[in-house]
């Protein structure tokens, strides 16, 4: 009874560090070296009491369920490390994006974020255009021509699909309401064989954060511009209309002057005549001034 316990704790461990089919091929092992060394006649297969029969195969179903426990035990404790690496990126890939002010900053942090997460060489394209192939990786014609498929039809492509397979590179657009807001790309080291499952969702749930990111600021910067215009146009008009009531002012001195001049001219003394003329010249400097302070003004606008 107690060699049959270091057998099934030998399945157990076995269970615990590797798969299903591990733990059942472990306990057959060992249920027939129990049988052939431990189990009399020993050196044989061969059972010779009944209470040796109920004794083995007992201890093969007690292997058995051991170890078909310790292996699920080790799948949800996989499953929940997974589950935590995927929150934790997602938490620190939406810190970023918190902290981004524009279109630059957002594709910068989901760049940064999708490396460490996935330890993968990430490139990040905002835009409605084809992933730019003069980043910073060198892209080869399948690639580009992966991430051209990609963006027209919204899907992934490249490495680990069924379109342009065989491309270094996987590409997958950032699908938004109103179009593909931008473009992702991935590139695995060489000896990965597959995209997982959890890899995958991983980089869809990154990748639907990225692109809210993107509307999102976007949708600030055309408000900011909205306001700006805004801001630009009731400037203009104040400007306009006080522009109005400063040129008008000299212009109606200059013309008043000058009509005084042209029919009262000949029945005024020296005096005031010269006054007239004085007060034409005065406002038409002042017009002047206000005519040079308007084209600094458009230079400077």
């Amino acid at each position: 009874d107690d060699l049959s316990m270091v057998f099934i704790v030998a399945v157990v461990l076995i269970a615990s560090k590797t798969r299903t089919t591990a733990a059942v091929l472990a306990a057959g092992l060992c249920f027939l070296s129990y049988n052939f060394f431990f189990i009399e006649p020993r050196f044989t297969l061969f059972i010779g009491a009944r209470q040796g029969v109920a004794t083995v195969f007992l201890f093969l179903a007690a292997a058995l369920v051991a170890g078909r426990l310790a292996s699920r035990l080790r799948e949800q404790v996989l499953a929940l490390r997974a589950a935590n690496a995927h929150a934790t990126a997602l938490q620190s890939l939406s810190r970023q994006l918190a902290a981004a002010a524009d279109v630059g900053q957002v594709a910068a942090a989901g760049r940064r974020a999708l490396k460490q997460a996935l330890g993968a060489d990430a490139l990040v394209q905002a835009g409605g255009a084809p992933l730019d192939p003069g980043g910073p990786y060198a892209l080869s014609d399948k690639d580009r021509a992966a991430a051209d498929w990609a963006f027209k039809h919204r899907q992934p492509a490249g490495r680990f699909t069924d379109t342009l397979g065989n491309a270094d590179w996987w590409f997958m657009p950032l699908a938004g309401e109103a179009g593909v807001a931008g473009m992702i790309g991935l590139r695995f080291p060489a000896n990965a064989s597959r995209l997982g499952a959890e890899q995958r969702r991983l980089v869809e749930a990154m990748a639907d954060d990225i692109a809210q990111a993107m509307l999102r600021t976007r949708l600030v910067s055309d408000l900011e511009d909205a306001r700006v215009s805004g801001e630009t146009e009731r400037l203009r008009s104040a400007l306009l209309s006080s522009v109005s009531h400063d040129l008008r002012s000299p212009l109606a001195s200059s013309i008043g002057a000058a009509e005084s001049l042209v029919t009262e001219g000949r029945a005024m003394n020296e005096h005031d005549r010269h006054s007239l003329l004085e007060t034409v010249r005065l406002e038409g400097e002042r017009l002047d001034g206000y005519i040079q302070n308007l084209l600094d003004m458009t230079r400077l606008g």
